[in-house]
């Protein structure tokens, strides 16, 4: 579980984030929202390099941010992160991305099992030694991805990592996203502005506007209520009845 409680920072008198609450299981969630809306910033607070004024952001039941306090530091948090623009190194390797995560708490023939079998997941059974220039847009979100999960983490945070590809490398690597996070039963949180993104991973969203929770739930529960003119927008979109409503039993 990864949750964030009455979590409060401005800028001055200016809300960044407002009192903000969420809780995501097992289970992909999408955060959604306006440009300027505070959802980068809120993953920088879950990841610990932002430190809030007030609240408490809690990973696996521990508390890992507590008022401006950071108790637990970025890198012991057991947190995966997709950016948008992947943030590869040029100069390493595909195998050397991921031998970077792993570090050397495994012995060398495991670790290399690992990696192999993680490439094999995304698709990039023969890429170990190539490098980013060397690959393909979609190539290289999936290197992020396999990134991102062979460390096994506690939790998943995706920055809007596919809004750079083309319709059919989007197509392809939803359908990845949600077989590898889906199947490791990980708490996901999904950062997007499309509509389409959301329809095909997400049973629930959090939608953030002016640094504030405006609403939560299944798009049948926003389409019912919007809370606000972009919610009432977002939810209207013809891509979510084609895709159907994923059914996730969890609270919001």
């Amino acid at each position: 579980m990864l949750e964030l409680e009455r979590v409060t920072l401005r800028a001055g008198a200016t809300p960044v984030l407002d009192d903000v609450s969420l809780s995501v299981g097992q289970e992909i969630v999408g955060l959604v929202g306006p440009s300027g809306g505070g959802k980068t910033t809120l993953l920088r607070v879950i990841l610990g390099l932002t430190a809030p004024q007030a609240g408490t952001v809690r990973i696996a039941g521990r508390d890992v941010t507590e008022g401006a306090r950071i108790l637990v530091p970025p890198l012991c948090r057991g947190l995966a992160v997709v950016f948008q623009d992947l943030a590869l190194w040029p100069h390493l390797t595909v195998r050397e991305h991921l031998a970077f995560v792993l570090g050397g708490r495994l012995p060398r023939a495991e670790r290399e099992d690992r990696i192999q079998g993680m490439l094999v997941r995304v698709g990039l059974p023969t890429a170990a030694s190539r490098r980013p220039g060397e690959l393909s847009g979609g190539e290289r979100q999936r290197v992020a991805i396999a990134r991102a999960l062979v460390g096994e983490p506690r939790a998943v945070l995706f920055d809007e990592p596919l809004s750079n590809l083309d319709v059919a490398a989007k197509a392809d690597l939803l359908d990845l996203f949600e077989g590898l996070v889906g199947a490791a039963r990980l708490p996901a949180l999904f950062v997007t502005h499309d509509p389409a993104e959301a329809a095909r991973l997400c049973g629930r969203l959090v939608v953030l506007e002016h640094g504030r929770v405006v609403q939560a739930g299944t798009i049948a529960k926003l389409r019912a209520a919007p809370a606000s003119a972009f919610v009432q927008r977002f939810a209207a979109d013809p891509a979510f009845d084609r895709r159907g409503e994923i059914a996730v039993p969890a609270a919001t």
